[in-house]
């Protein structure tokens, strides 16, 4: 009984976490039109999808299946067989991370490293599938090591390919903003190792599951509430490390919506609310709520002034 609310806590802890993440990813992607905000946000998603599907989907199994009698060789498989089919959004999300970390630093992943990614880890796949469907345990379990263990040496290998990439492109290049970028590096590698130490203590104490399962989560949770406390100063910044148009340093700086880009554009075109209104096919009212949540967040008072901020920038 008390296994049974642990892990039911657990459950909806790890389902808010990732629900939380995915709003802060989604409201960056809508506020932020930037390349890397994009991919952290595909990143979020699928890494939390593997988390419900893979994980607590595993668990769900193996509850259903201790009501269920069958082999021990069967109950095997479709032990491995659950977490593997999700391995899939784990492939794209590792992936989407990587490019992450390199439009961050201003790069993008090259065709030849996108090629061999994909080649490696969909050969990987393959082997990987046909060991299950053998049930070949010495191939999968290799003396006590098992998938969660393939999933975690993956994961440190390509997470920290991203975070090399990132720190040693924060030396190199003055523009990017060093401090919040190794903070985030560092802040990262901090739940990689204690993901690796909470693996090894399940090892010894299968029973201390839950730790790695909330670990897992907050991996992905604390990077983007950090990513997100410090918006500003990764933001202000484009692939190239130039600085930004006017209006996308004002986006970055202020947080403007995309309606409100546009409001702010037809506003420098000289047009009147009522001419804002029917160009966007919004009411004039609509026209002049955003205008004023405009004003508050720029700290002006009148649409000459953003004009002229506009014309300065």
């Amino acid at each position: 009984m008390a296994t049974n609310l642990i892990y039911f806590s657990l459950l909806l802890i790890t389902l808010g976490a990732a629900t939380g993440a995915i709003l802060i990813a989604n409201y960056l992607r809508r506020s932020y039109p930037v390349n890397f905000v994009q991919s952290l946000f595909y990143y979020v998603i699928l890494m939390c999808a593997f988390g419900v599907y893979g994980i607590w989907g595993l668990i769900f199994i193996k509850v259903i299946l201790t009501e269920v009698t069958l082999s021990d060789n069967l109950q095997t498989m479709i032990s491995y067989a659950i977490p593997f089919l999700g391995f899939p959004f784990l492939i794209m999300a590792w992936y989407m991370y990587l490019r992450f970390c390199y439009e961050l630093s201003g790069s993008k992943v090259g065709r030849l490293a996108s090629v061999s990614y994909f080649f490696f880890l969909l050969f990987f796949l393959i082997v990987l599938g046909w060991s299950i469907a053998q049930k070949s345990d010495e191939v999968i379990t290799m003396p006590g090591i098992g998938i969660i263990y393939v999933y975690l040496v993956l994961d440190v290998l390509l997470t920290a390919w991203g975070l090399i990439f990132l720190i040693i492109k924060s030396f190199k290049i003055k523009t990017i903003t060093n401090v919040p970028v190794r903070n985030y590096v560092l802040l990262t590698a901090v739940f990689l190792l204690l993901k690796i130490i909470s693996a090894y203590i399940y090892y010894l104490f299968p029973a201390s599951i839950p730790v790695f399962i909330l670990l897992f989560f907050l991996a992905v949770v604390i990077p983007v509430i950090y990513f997100y406390s410090q918006k500003d100063r990764f933001i202000v910044m484009n692939k190239s490390g130039s600085e930004l148009s006017s209006l996308e340093n004002m986006i970055a700086r202020y947080g403007i919506t995309k309606r409100e880009q546009e409001i702010i554009k037809e506003v420098c075109s000289g047009k009147s609310n009522q001419e804002i209104a029917d160009t966007l096919f919004i009411s004039l009212q609509t026209v002049k709520d955003h205008t004023h949540r405009i004003y508050l967040k720029i700290g002006i008072k009148s649409r000459a002034q953003l004009i002229r901020i506009m014309q300065l920038k």
